[in-house]
């Protein structure tokens, strides 16, 4: 039973001093990437502050960071009395997930990465088409035709396999570039064809597909960096396309339609925005 009588014991803030004795090793790039801080605390004593109190206010005031080492532990090396503590913080650089190749990344380096897939599109008018049997009527290249004119004219059509490039760009950000900003950036030119050229490609050829996010690390330099994967499709533009006696060209992403025998169009059906300031692909 606690006694009634016991005056309860005032609890200052510690006072705590970095010490000159600390060692630090650094890279090739001259850059710390380990470290260890000492520290010292005056009237710290031990009827007041238990050791775990002691090493969280010596925490509170190391830097999280030095150089590319971050923070890991901290301990107690010795008491030399009258509540002064002689405390270590130590300080290492980890690669993330224990690679080395994030640590020569720098801020706005792209890498891109390509990959051709197949994709089902329905089309309505064919390249060339072949007749066979006895008079049989010009189809004007359309597939399926239901072999009616005028408003009756129609055509069904057929599902082909197309071939789509995909190109990735993984591009590396400062962690303080990460803003709402860019992030809006990138959703609004989500679904967007580029307007102008873009990676070598025409304008109408590329279609951005949107972005993901990476977990943060640090390189060689002791700058907090990000990975952004930015995903692209790739369709050419088409050039002396012929359909219903009709000599056209259209852009990689247009859908081209006929309408009976006498008309063609074509439709763009993705908004135009220009990729490049994405900060990509120039």
């Amino acid at each position: 039973m606690a006694d009634n009588n016991s005056v309860p014991i005032t609890k200052d803030p510690i006072q705590i001093f970095l010490s000159a004795r600390n060692t630090k090793s650094v890279n090739s790039q001259g850059t710390v990437t380990s470290a260890v801080l000492t520290y010292q605390t005056i009237e710290a004593l031990p009827e007041k502050y238990a050791d775990e109190e002691i090493l969280s206010a010596v925490l509170e005031t190391a830097p999280r960071r030095i150089g590319a080492a971050s923070l890991t532990t901290a301990e107690i090396v010795e008491y030399h009395g009258s509540g002064v503590y002689e405390i270590e913080v130590n300080y290492e650089y980890k690669a993330t997930g224990g690679s080395i190749h994030f640590l020569s990344r720098r801020a706005k380096d792209e890498k891109w990465y390509l990959a051709s897939s197949n994709t089902v599109e329905h089309i309505l008018a064919g390249y060339d088409t072949k007749s066979y049997g006895n008079e049989p009527p010009l189809t004007g290249n359309l597939i399926n035709w239901n072999g009616k004119f005028g408003s009756g004219c129609s055509a069904a059509g057929a599902n082909i396999l197309t071939s789509t490039l995909r190109e990735n760009c993984i591009l590396t950000i400062s962690t303080d570039d990460y803003t709402a900003s860019f992030r809006r950036k990138i959703l609004s030119l989500t679904g967007c064809t580029n307007s102008r050229a873009f990676h070598g490609w025409a304008a109408g050829e590329v279609l951005f597909l949107g972005g993901s996010s990476g977990t943060p690390y640090i390189n060689d330099l002791g700058e907090e960096l990000m990975d952004i994967t930015l995903k692209f499709a790739i369709r050419q533009n088409r050039e002396s396309l012929y359909v219903n006696g009709k000599l056209f060209s259209a852009r990689g992403w247009d859908v081209v339609w006929p309408l009976g025998f006498e008309y063609v169009y074509v439709s763009q059906v993705y908004p135009l925005g220009d990729l490049n300031i994405l900060g990509v692909g120039k």
